[in-house]
């Protein structure tokens, strides 16, 4: 059960982490999903949620948000712990070119055997410019140097950030591409499109057996999948929140234990549809090897 657990909760952030970026005080306050009242979910099924899903997704494009806000938090036992928000926005000119842009302010402390460090950082992403504000301790001085500062990657000639994450993928360790479902044209889908359905789809690949149950108030209709191991009180708990057929919060929390060490992560997505406020990009310089090659 543990192992299905953590599958399914890499699955779960597949969305969140290809979309890590950072802004100013948009990003000081995390988002929010309002998942209700505990004591009035009932018993629902999984056939229940694909059928409401099929209901909104049909021919409604404005049941699609164009925007979502994020935080991420997590520990990883004594080893990291940390938080990062995010937003990011997909827009269609006239042409129907799609457009990403995101912006993330990430902040995380880790511990590698005697040594400590911490990462700030903020990443934008806008017109297929890629940018990053980095201070990071606790690594050599030639990292530090290369990591450090701000500077900027023009991504336009590589396909934007999909070319980009795409060759990322080409350096991931076997094993990760063994166990995870690594798809490029379904993970940039998700941005362009935030399909329920690619998501319901995931949830069929986890040989996980989940309890769902739902409740309706008003104009909101939520959704609650939760697995949870009884001997090792590992779970993972997740929340739809539905305003109006309009997909307006995603909520995800996994606990797993590692030994004495507890590992916890906890995902809210908050739609969003306003505009992403950037900072002056006057001062950052253009990135050098090997930020922008390997």
């Amino acid at each position: 059960m543990k192992n299905k657990l953590k599958y399914l909760a890499l699955l779960l952030i597949l969305p969140v982490v290809f979309a890590f970026a950072g802004c100013g005080s948009q990003l000081d306050g995390n988002a929010k999903v309002n998942t209700g009242r505990e004591a009035s979910y009932e018993a629902a099924t999984m056939e229940d949620l694909t059928n409401y899903v099929a209901t909104i997704t049909e021919g409604d494009e404005a049941a699609v948000p164009t925007g979502a806000k994020i935080t991420v938090a997590f520990t990883a036992g004594t080893m990291a712990n940390g938080k990062v928000n995010v937003i990011f926005k997909v827009t269609e000119d006239e042409e129907e070119n799609t457009n990403l842009e995101f912006a993330v302010r990430a902040n995380v402390n880790y511990k590698d055997g005697d040594t400590a460090g911490k990462v700030k950082a903020d990443l934008y992403y806008k017109d297929q410019v890629l940018y990053l504000d980095a201070n990071v301790t606790g690594v050599d001085q030639a990292t530090a140097a290369m990591v450090n500062g701000k500077q900027k990657l023009d991504l336009s000639e590589m396909g934007g950030i999909e070319g980009l994450l795409g060759m990322a993928m080409m350096f991931l360790p076997e094993e990760a591409t063994e166990e995870i479902p690594f798809d490029m044209e379904m993970i940039t889908g998700m941005f362009e499109n935030f399909d329920l359905n690619v998501v319901l789809g995931l949830l069929d690949m986890v040989p996980v057996e989940f309890e769902v149950s739902s409740y309706i108030d008003g104009n909101i209709t939520r959704f609650k999948l939760a697995a949870i191991d009884e001997e090792t009180n590992d779970s993972i708990i997740g929340y739809l929140v539905f305003v109006n057929g309009v997909l307006a919060g995603v909520k995800v929390d996994a606990r797993m234990a590692e030994g004495d060490d507890i590992m916890s992560l906890s995902v809210a997505i908050e739609a969003f549809a306003g505009d992403i406020q950037y900072p002056n990009f006057n001062g950052y310089t253009e990135a050098e090897l090997p930020f922008g090659e390997r």
